[in-house]
């Protein structure tokens, strides 16, 4: 089950925690930059790698019945850099399983400055808006992940592996009383 559903007494709060992570594909969980396409020391443009987007069902639908008090977001990322520098773009797209999630605006967005032989962790913790909400408490969702490497000051090739290591959310909602 993707989602923990909490109902709270008095105020009539939900309280829904998404395990996005848990549902989505391992080769989006965890890649390997710098083999192919080659991010290349000195390199004239960034590199760019987006993950297939990926549906992850949420089976509850409650946005109807619920209005969204706040969201959180909390994406976390590893970046076990092996060779080179670079200063990478981490971009996180969620959307309906109807829209291209490269076509909205980016919910997560945060650069990481990669060293050689060193091991990077990014976390990251967004405060999101009813639109996010709205598509957490829906049936499903769609997620695309974008990192973008810029190795223009790079004396070598970039080289190394990303492991997603948290994508979760949280949703408090009031719900509707009849």
């Amino acid at each position: 089950m993707s989602q923990l559903l909490m109902f709270g007494c008095g105020n009539r709060l939900l309280t829904v925690n998404v395990d996005v992570l848990s549902f989505m594909d391992s080769t989006v969980v965890r890649q390997t930059y710098g083999v192919s396409p080659i991010i290349p020391a000195h390199g004239p443009l960034p590199v760019i790698f987006e993950s297939e987007p990926q549906d992850v069902n949420l089976t509850e639908g409650l946005a109807d019945i619920t209005d969204i008090q706040s969201v959180a977001l909390h994406v976390g990322s590893e970046f076990a850099n092996q060779t080179g520098t670079a200063v990478v773009d981490l971009e996180v797209f969620i959307s309906d399983t109807e829209t291209d999630p490269y076509t909205t605006p980016p919910y997560v967005q945060e650069e990481i400055h990669l060293e050689p032989a060193t091991t990077d962790t990014v976390n990251v913790n967004v405060v999101g808006d009813e639109r996010l909400g709205n598509l957490l408490l829906g049936e499903a969702i769609r997620v695309g992940i974008r990192t973008t490497f810029d190795s223009s000051q790079s004396t070598a090739n970039v080289t190394g592996v990303e492991n997603l290591v948290r994508f979760t959310a949280t949703v408090m909602a009031k719900r509707h009383m009849p």
